[in-house]
């Protein structure tokens, strides 16, 4: 099926301005509309994408649309060209669902890489909106983690309730917030969790959350964040690992990623109290956490 998109409403490509609280649509509109009296190439590059194009994307070794490379390409001066085309007025071109659903999670995963506070109000509208595809869902909610204001934390909070249909979409959004905030709930999650099922997804978050990688690339100014994070990621991952014997694997995993130096007091805590089998685990987990020798 091929669409014009916008030719139905005046609406962006995943949301429309009623979609956005009535503040925040002003605001957006107003400077949108400044930024395009000045610079109207931004719009232009924005929706002038080529990776979306069938004539270019299918001579790609994997023949199928992406947008976000090229997105990101364009920097900061593409932000309010790409909230304008999500949101308030998306660009004038026929575009079949596959490619426009592809602009989308360009357009998202752009602006999530940007961290910029304005962006807000529309990722979240995209998120909590009605009938979108998974790989939309999941951008909306990377790029509300990146971001992580109070609202965003909030909302992604809400959703990764137990039973919530954007729940998945929503553990992936926390683990992309890197504030204790986020670990903490994730944590609390885990803990409360039932079974493996249920506990791998969020395993994998707070591996993400924590991840070592990328708070030393926050810098110093992070360090003593980034360690109480990873001491809640690491006590939260360790009790999981000995209570549920099928997300081991998920459990482990995280663990190394975030590479808490107190894992290997949370290890032999853990081994105190639990089950033969579960000790022999533990015991297989410390070693294999523990430091390579050269």
């Amino acid at each position: 099926m091929l669409l014009t998109a916008g030719a139905a409403r005046a609406d962006g490509l995943a949301a429309g301005p009623g979609d956005l609280p009535a503040e925040a649509k002003k605001t957006l509109a107003k400077d949108v509309a400044a930024y395009k009296a000045s610079h109207p190439e931004a719009f232009t590059a924005v929706a002038d994408i080529q990776g979306i194009v069938p004539d270019v994307y299918k001579k790609y070794r994997r023949p199928d649309p992406i947008a976000a490379p090229e997105l990101k390409h364009l920097g900061a001066t593409a932000l309010l060209p790409m909230l304008s085309a999500l949101a308030l007025d998306a660009p004038g071109r026929t575009l079949s669902e596959k490619e426009k659903n592809a602009y989308v999670v360009g357009l998202l995963e752009a602006t999530g890489a940007l961290r910029d506070a304005r962006s807000g109000a529309v990722v979240t509208a995209v998120f909590e909106g009605k009938n979108k595809p998974a790989e939309v869902l999941r951008a909306a909610a990377e790029a509300m983690g990146k971001l992580c204001g109070d609202a965003e934390l909030a909302s992604l909070k809400k959703h990764a309730a137990a039973g919530d249909a954007l729940r998945g979409h929503a553990l992936r959004g926390l683990g992309e917030c890197r504030r204790k905030e986020s670990a903490d709930h994730l944590a609390g999650l885990l803990a409360a969790a039932t079974d493996a099922t249920s506990a791998e997804p969020i395993a994998e978050a707070l591996g993400t959350v924590a991840s070592s990688w990328a708070w030393k690339a926050k810098g110093a100014a992070s360090e003593a964040t980034a360690k109480q994070v990873q001491s809640v990621a690491a006590k939260a991952l360790v009790g999981a690992f000995a209570k549920h014997k099928d997300a081991r694997g998920a459990a482990k995993k995280a663990l190394r990623l975030v590479e808490s130096s107190d894992a290997p007091a949370l290890i032999a805590a853990a081994r105190t109290a639990a089950a033969a089998e579960v000790q022999g685990a533990l015991d297989d987990l410390a070693k294999a956490l523990a430091p390579k020798q050269h």
